[in-house]
């Protein structure tokens, strides 16, 4: 799978690295919501990128705005 053998380039990168840091801070801040683990975080975060590979395929005239409510959405499942 793609996804496996690239797991040292997308962990080595630095908003991967920068997005656990974050989720590590918002968890020690409390700010996370109940049952919301770091890798189901990662997942959803994750998953823009499959989006972004793919963007071509979505019939929008405006992704960039579609793609901040898509990370508006995930905050918002994601933080109290």
């Amino acid at each position: 799978m793609i996804a496996k053998q690239n797991i040292n380039t997308y962990e080595d990168s630095l908003i991967y690295s920068t997005l656990t840091v974050l989720i590590d801070k918002w968890s020690e801040e409390d700010l996370i919501k109940d049952g919301m683990t770091k890798e189901r975080i990662l997942s959803l975060f994750n998953s823009l990128t499959v989006l972004d590979f793919h963007q071509k395929d979505i019939k929008t005239e405006d992704y960039p705005q579609l793609l901040d409510d898509l990370i508006a959405g995930i905050l918002a499942v994601i933080l109290k």
